[in-house]
């Protein structure tokens, strides 16, 4: 078993999941198109991870899928890297008990 160290901030989200050609269940980054430098380019989904179908196999993606999600609703809870109250970008509590739900039920595939 190994310990985890802190490196690196892990691939920023959304994720996706879908089968590829072998059968697998890869985990993704969205494939998206950005503009820089007044040029329009796509970036390819980046590979998270691979699941072999199993039983339990698509409720493993949901979840791995769901991750950053989970942790930045988590984060506006304990009130880490939240921006203050007047950014656009801030996470209120009830905003985020919403978010929690809806979280939820995107990784379980269901209600929450």
């Amino acid at each position: 078993r190994q310990t985890m160290m802190k490196t690196e901030p892990h691939t920023p989200g959304p994720w996706e999941v879908w089968e590829n050609a072998s059968g697998f269940l890869r985990v993704s980054t969205v494939a998206s198109l950005n503009s820089g430098n007044h040029n329009l380019y796509a970036q390819a989904p980046g590979k998270i991870c691979q699941l072999p179908r199993r039983p339990n196999g698509e409720a493993n993606a949901r979840l791995i899928v769901a991750a950053p999600e989970i942790l930045n609703v988590l984060k506006a809870i304990l009130n880490i890297d939240n921006p203050s109250a007047s950014h656009p970008d801030h996470i209120d509590l009830k905003a985020a008990w919403k978010l929690g739900h809806q979280i939820v039920a995107k990784a379980t595939g269901g209600e929450a």
